[in-house]
C-alpha cells in the first residue's frame, strides 16, 4: 500500500475522533457485521471502478501495464532466495 492512502486514513481518524496530530492512532474495532458491510460495498465499487476502467483504456495503456507487471515478477521472482 503507498503513503497516500495511509495518510489520508490517519487524518480521517484524526478529524473523526478530534484526536491531536502526531499522538498514538488506533483504528477503530469493527463487528463483523460491519466488515462484512464494508467488504460488501468495497467489492462492488471496485468492480463498477474496474469495468468503467475496462471501457476507457487503450491498448497502448494495457501493454504498459502488462510489461511493468512482468518486470515487477521478474524482480519478485529474482528476489527470492
Amino acid at each position: 500500500m503507498s503513503k497516500t492512502p495511509v495518510r489520508e486514513a490517519l487524518i480521517q481518524l484524526v478529524r473523526e475522533r478530534d484526536m491531536q496530530a502526531g499522538k498514538a492512532i488506533t483504528a477503530p474495532e469493527l463487528s463483523l457485521a460491519q466488515y462484512l458491510e464494508l467488504r460488501s460495498i468495497r467489492f462492488h465499487l471496485e468492480g463498477t471502478a474496474a469495468d468503467l476502467a475496462r471501457l476507457r483504456i487503450i491498448a497502448s495503456t494495457l501493454d504498459q501495464i502488462a510489461e511493468t507487471s512482468a518486470r515487477m515478477a521478474s524482480r519478485r521472482w529474482a528476489a527470492r532466495p
